[in-house]
């Protein structure tokens, strides 16, 4: 795990830039930080930017409703369902009419029908 700390953004922004990605030759950019599981991976530019949140824990996406933040917009999207109670993902079975606020749960739950 990388202890720099930085007063600017942009010295931050640098500082990544120049010792945790590398843009490598048909592979995109690649996370070079030190212990992360997919180092070396290819990421295309905005993916890399969001991977790269998981090291600096940068979290810019925060809920009007209880300040929680996120990483991700989509994930701040599905939090958000807990607040209206949206659920938009239905169970496909006929006769079950279970539904859920994000797709991975309505998975788990079609997988009960096996």
């Amino acid at each position: 795990q990388c202890n720099q700390f930085f007063d600017l953004l942009q010295d931050l922004v640098d500082h990544v830039n120049d010792f945790h990605v590398k843009p490598e030759k048909d592979a995109g950019y690649c996370c070079h930080w030190e212990g992360c599981a997919r180092h070396g991976r290819g990421f295309k530019a905005r993916e890399m930017l969001i991977h790269i949140r998981t090291h600096t824990n940068e979290k810019p996406h925060r809920c009007p409703t209880c300040n929680k933040s996120f990483s991700r917009l989509e994930n701040l999207k599905i939090h958000n369902r807990s607040h209206t109670g949206e659920k938009p993902y239905i169970c496909p079975y006929e006769g079950c009419n279970k539904r859920y606020s994000n797709s991975s749960d309505r998975f788990k739950h079609t997988r009960t029908h096996y």
